[in-house]
């Protein structure tokens, strides 16, 4: 065989791209879309994490507690950073809180955040599927009922997100239209590395 076949990346990075925003699953499912559109290889740090635990996210904090989640976070994180190839990786929503983190992401890839406002991080936290419908998240106990439970959520990721260089608006968009916009952000990145 010539190789025809073989899987080839449309694009060539120089860095990782990752991508975070304020809803974990909505990231993940976006950067697998781009993976896929591109041929990039995806690394996926919560999935990564679960794989090692044996067990969900959410399970992994109710059981273990959040601090055990972030050390595994931090591990999982530098394993994706210093992967080879070079490819997409999701974050966490809450990866970015810590200054280490973010600090790390900065040096070593191209952030993207996926930036989405109040009101509709709400409703989109409202009306995702969860494991446990009494929690809205592994750290909220509790139905969501109202803005003023996700506002202390969001003021706590916004200063890694608002530290993206590459920032894209998703209020109101339909995922395929934010995929397109992260490809061409990727073809951008590619074309000033060549």
């Amino acid at each position: 065989m010539d190789g025809y076949y073989d899987h080839h990346p449309l694009v060539h990075l120089d860095r990782h791209v990752a991508i975070a925003g304020l809803i974990g699953d909505e990231t993940r499912t976006i950067g697998y879309r781009l993976a896929a559109l591109t041929g990039l290889p995806v690394m996926d740090v919560d999935r990564s994490i679960e794989h090692t635990a044996g067990m969900s996210v959410w399970n992994l904090i109710w059981k273990e507690t959040e601090a055990r989640y972030r050390e595994l976070e931090r591990e999982h994180l530098e394993r994706a950073l210093t992967s080879r190839p070079l490819g997409i990786i999701t974050l966490g929503d809450g990866t970015l809180i810590d200054e280490d983190n973010r600090r790390t992401v900065l040096e070593s890839a191209d952030l993207v955040s996926l930036e989405l406002d109040l009101p509709n991080c709400y409703w989109r936290l409202k009306t995702r599927p969860t494991a446990e419908m009494d929690f809205w998240h592994p750290l909220h106990a509790g139905p969501l009922e109202r803005f003023d439970q996700v506002k202390p959520y969001v003021e706590r990721r916004l200063p890694g997100l608002e530290s993206a260089p590459h920032r894209i608006q998703i209020r109101g968009k339909d995922k395929g239209v934010i995929v397109d916009e992260l490809r061409r952000l990727v073809e951008t990145l590619s074309a000033q590395t060549a």
